[in-house]
C-alpha cells in the first residue's frame, strides 16, 4: 500500500516523512525549540549507519539515473514513477525492504510460539529488524554504488566498463 501510494505521489509522501521527522526532533527534546542542529544530528547519526549510506546510495543513484536520461533526452517527467522502479537502486531497496520485512515476520512468529509479546520478545524483534536490515543494506551498497559510479561517468562522458562476456 505505502509502495502504491509513493508512485502516485512522491511529492506526497516526502513532506509526510518530513513533518513526520521533524515532529520526533521536536518530541525528542521538548524544552527548547527546534533547531537547525536538532534536526541535522540525527540525520548524521543515521547517514553514519549501514542503512542511512545505503538510503543515501540509493537516493543519489536513483538522482544520476534521472541526469542520464535527461542527458539522453529520453526522460519523461510523465512517466518517473515507472522510470524510478526501473531503476538498480530502486530493486535494491525493495529486496532489502523484503529482506526487513521476513526477518520481523519470522521473530513475530518466533517470539508468539515461546511466549508472547513481551517487552523482551518485543526488543527481540525489534534486534532482527535491525540486524536483517543492517546487514542486507552493508550487503546491497557495493552494488548500488558500482551502478551509480557507471552512471557518473555517463554524465562526465568517461567510458563505461562493459561487463566481461561470460564463455
Amino acid at each position: 500500500m505505502t509502495w502504491l501510494l509513493f508512485r502516485r505521489a512522491p511529492l506526497l509522501v516526502f513532506a509526510i516523512c518530513l513533518v513526520l521527522w521533524g515532529m520526533l526532533t521536536a518530541a525528542a527534546a521538548p524544552s527548547s525549540p527546534p533547531s537547525v542542529g536538532s534536526i541535522l544530528a540525527p540525520l548524521a547519526v543515521f547517514a553514519g549507519s549501514a542503512v542511512g549510506t545505503f538510503v543515501i546510495a540509493v537516493i543519489l543513484d536513483d538522482i544520476a539515473g534521472v541526469l542520464v536520461a535527461l542527458k539522453q533526452k529520453t526522460f519523461d517527467p510523465n512517466k518517473l514513477p515507472s522510470f524510478l522502479e526501473s531503476q538498480f537502486g530502486t530493486r535494491q531497496a525493495v529486496a532489502l525492504f523484503g529482506l526487513v520485512v521476513t526477518a520481523v515476520t519470522t521473530a513475530v512468529g518466533s517470539v508468539l510460539v515461546h511466549g508472547g509479546l513481551t517487552q523482551t520478545g518485543l526488543q527481540v524483534i525489534a534486534d532482527a529488524a535491525l540486524a536483517a536490515a543492517s546487514a542486507g543494506a552493508a550487503a546491497m551498497l557495493l552494488s548500488v554504488l558500482s551502478d551509480l559510479f557507471d552512471k557518473v561517468r555517463q554524465l562526465t562522458g568517461a567510458p563505461v566498463a562493459k561487463a566481461a562476456a561470460k564463455t
